[in-house]
Order: structure tokens, then sequence, then C-alpha cells
């Protein structure tokens, strides 16, 4: 019963969880035992001050059959080894050069909507974020696989929303159509990404987008991500720099759209501190905050 519940609305279950038993409880699922941990300081040492004495879990088990071993599936210490090469393409002046491809996007997103309009925000963000992270990721490379990428991870991370209990990853591989087509996509996911890193790699093309920069990036003893691990670490980025980006947003609006007091203050204040202010000049303010 509690599966079920679980599976059927798990936000709604963590809130009750939490709401009934405090801000750390446990409770069976699948025949295993799960904690949870709700107060933001009990998740700041599960994910930050105390990681080291955790494992990323079945979820993330499920995670590596999509993205490989990236950033946010690997454990340490190939996760910190990975991290310090990925550090360059995050750097402030790097950010910055991102920024006119984000406004450019947007504009182009959101110039059909029209006052008064409804707009179905989830999917649009959806759309937005995934052509943002696309461009900056592998810029001109992904445009002949742009709707079969976009296609192929929905699918992956509904599945992997959908089967984050342990035991379940045993029908990932059962003749069953809706398991079958999270086989294909994950596969459809790791051919368009490898063949576009072994391609730039083997005619050594240089291009001064996140994939080339990944391409490039060495340590001081001149250590260097493989081809596979340059691949994975991008499928990482896609899902990390798209939906998650995407819920945030789509969850900001919504909230907005609900309290309109703070759409009217954030309006206003918008209008006041970026008026005349240039994209690339914004992205260092924003990323330079303390």
């Amino acid at each position: 019963m509690l599966t079920f519940r679980f599976q059927k609305d798990t936000p709604g279950f963590l809130r009750k969880t939490r709401d009934q038993f405090g801000d750390c409880a446990s409770f069976f699922l699948g025949g295993q035992l799960f904690i949870g941990a709700f107060a933001p300081e009990m998740v700041h040492e599960v994910t930050v001050s105390k990681q080291h004495s955790f494992i990323k879990g079945v979820g993330f088990e499920r995670m590596r059959k999509v993205l490989g071993t990236g950033l946010l599936t690997n454990e340490e210490p190939i996760h910190m080894r990975h991290r310090r090469l990925m550090q360059s393409p995050f750097h402030i002046s790097k950010i910055s050069s991102y920024a006119q491809t984000m406004l450019g996007l947007t504009r182009k997103h959101i110039e059909p909507w029209r006052d008064g309009e409804v707009v179905a925000i989830g999917p649009q963000m959806m759309s937005l974020t995934f052509d943002i992270v696309a461009d900056i990721l592998f810029g001109s490379d992904i445009s002949e696989d742009t709707e079969r990428v976009q296609r192929a991870m929905h699918i992956a991370i509904d599945r992997i929303e959908r089967t984050m209990l342990p035991g379940l990853d045993r029908f990932d591989y059962a003749p069953i159509p809706y398991f079958r087509k999270f086989e294909k996509a994950a596969n459809e996911l790791h051919d368009v990404s490898s063949r576009i890193v072994d391609q730039r790699i083997r005619l050594n093309i240089k291009r001064d987008d996140l994939l080339g920069i990944l391409i490039d990036a060495t340590t001081p003893d001149g250590e260097r991500l493989s081809a596979r691990e340059i691949s994975d670490e991008t499928l990482t980025l896609i899902l990390s720099g798209h939906e998650t980006t995407a819920n945030v947003l789509t969850w900001t609006f919504s909230y907005l759209s609900e309290n309109p007091q703070y759409w009217a203050a954030l309006a206003a204040e918008a209008e006041e501190v970026l008026t005349n202010v240039s994209a690339e000049d914004f992205a260092l303010r924003l990323f330079s905050a303390p």
C-alpha cells in the first residue's frame, strides 16, 4: 500500500510523512528501508558537509543506465577527479559568454506569447532549457538530432522517476513496450553523444563551445577525460541543465502566478535593475554574488 502511494504521488507522500513524523522518518518501500531527511540542515549534511559518509543509492544506479558515469552518478574518488577537470567551463568569464545565447533563445521562445494568453509553462520551460543547453554544449553539431535527443531524454527521465524503487530495475529489459522504450531511449542518447564526441576528437575539430572546453580540459599533471567520460558528462549536463532548471522555472512561475504582489515586485525590480544592463554584465553580477 505504501509503495503504491509513493509511486502515485511522491511529493505528497513525502510531505505527509514529514508532517506526521517530523524532520527524520523511516519507512519501508518495496521491502527496503528508507530514511527521509527533511530538514535543510540534514539535507546539507547528506549532500555537502558529510557527503563522503553516504553512497548515492539505487536511484542513481538507474540513472547510470542513461547518463553513464558522470558527475551526477559518480562516487568518490572518481567524482572529485571529474569535478576538477570540469571546473573551467563554469568559470565566471565562461558563464558570461553564454548569456547572449540564453537571451536570444529566450526571446525566440516567448516572442509568440500574447498578453492574456494561457501558457502551459512546464512544456515551454522544458523546450527552452533544452535548446539552451544543447546549443551551449554542442553548438551546431546536434542540430540534426535535437528532436531525437529531447524525446529520448524525456522518455528516460519519466522512466527513472516512475521506477526509483529497489528491485524494479530487474524489469528494464523485460519484453514490455514501456521498458523497451527506456532501453531504446538510453541507447539513442549514448549513440548521439558518443558520435559527436568521437567525431570532434578524431577530426581534431576545435570549437569554443562547452564540449570543446571539456575535450581540451587538463589537470596540472596533464590528466584528461577519456572520450567515454566526456560523452557521459555531456549527457549529465543535458539532464542537469535541462530538466532540473525547467522544473525550477516552472515552480517559480507557478508561485508567482498565485501571488501577484510578488510578481509585481519582481517586475518592478527587474525594470529598475536591468535597464541598460547587457546580458554579459548581468551574468557577471549574478554569478559573482555571494
